[in-house]
Parts: structure tokens; C-alpha cells; sequence
């Protein structure tokens, strides 16, 4: 059976309101909020709390975008009931990790420096050994069409044509 990632996921009152660099509002369930240990130490540490909708205080949350943010809260709200998710074993992804990883380069990078900054450890960890995955065995030309580099030989290039300019 196919994870259905089309949805998204219901978000349950009481909640908290995030707003992203880019002014998107993103609601996370209490529960949701957990896997994330900065959100979880800034509402401890600042005294937050829950609400209807998340109208009362909401939480800035820079670095982090609009989709992105829904991305990481999506996983969380999927594996908020999850009990075993703590101690997860870091060398299996489940399927409906696998289908949610699906990313493009870029969708997928933000993630990852996401779930790095908002200390999302496990979404961390997965989408890293993903990426990964996507390296292994690949060549040079290969790994700057993934990564979006130049090859050496353009850097040299680019490099002779800056020094005439300043020339």
C-alpha cells in the first residue's frame, strides 16, 4: 500500500503558528512540535503556549521558508504518534519516508539545512543518507549536475578572466 503524501496532514487545537522568513503561516500540532528540539526549547525557554489555531504568540521562524517549513512540519505531523520514532533505526527508512523524500535537488537541500537548524534529528538523518544514496558511485560531472558546480577547468576560466579584468 502506497503512503498518501497528497493529503495534508490535520493539524489538532491546541496548536502553535509559525511564521516563516517569508511571512507563510505554518500550524503544528503540540505533539507534532516534539521532534523538533529547538521549537521544543524555545517554547520551554520563552514560555509559549498553545492555542485555538495558534493565534496567541506566534513563533518567528527565520532561515527557514514557506515550503520548506510545511515539508518538515508534514513529516512531523506524520510521525507524531509514532512511538518508536525516538529510537528509530537510522539504517531503515520507512516507504512512507522513501515516497516524502522524493524531492528535487534544491527542495531537497533546503530540507536538509531545515531540519539541520530546527534539530529535527531523524528527518535530518534520513534525508542526509538519501542524499547519499543519490552520490554513490557517481562521477565528478555526475556529482556538479546533483550539486549545481562548475568543473574545474570553468573555475580556472572564470578565475583568468577576473584577473584580466583587474589587470
Amino acid at each position: 500500500m502506497t503512503p498518501s503524501l497528497k493529503k495534508s496532514p490535520k493539524i489538532e487545537n491546541p496548536c502553535f503558528k509559525l511564521i516563516t522568513e517569508d511571512k507563510e503561516e505554518v500550524l503544528i500540532s503540540e505533539l507534532a512540535m516534539k521532534h523538533s528540539k529547538f521549537l521544543t526549547d524555545l517554547v520551554s525557554n520563552f514560555g509559549f503556549s498553545p492555542s485555538e489555531n495558534g493565534e496567541k504568540n506566534p513563533i518567528q521562524i527565520q532561515k527557514v521558508t514557506g515550503p520548506t517549513l510545511k515539508l518538515i512540519v508534514k513529516w512531523c505531523e506524520h510521525h507524531k504518534n509514532d512511538p518508536k520514532i525516538r529510537e528509530m533505526d537510522y539504517c531503515t527508512i520507512t516507504e512512507w519516508d522513501q515516497q516524502f523524500l522524493q524531492l528535487g535537488n534544491k527542495a531537497m537541500f533546503d530540507l536538509v539545512g531545515a531540519s539541520n537548524f530546527l534539530d529535527v534529528r531523524i528527518l535530518f538523518t534520513i534525508s542526509t543518507k538519501t542524499i547519499a544514496t543519490w552520490i554513490k558511485g557517481k562521477n565528478p560531472e555526475q556529482l556538479r549536475a546533483i550539486f549545481g558546480g562548475t568543473a574545474p577547468s570553468e573555475k580556472s576560466e572564470n578565475m583568468q578572466k577576473r584577473k584580466r579584468k583587474i589587470e
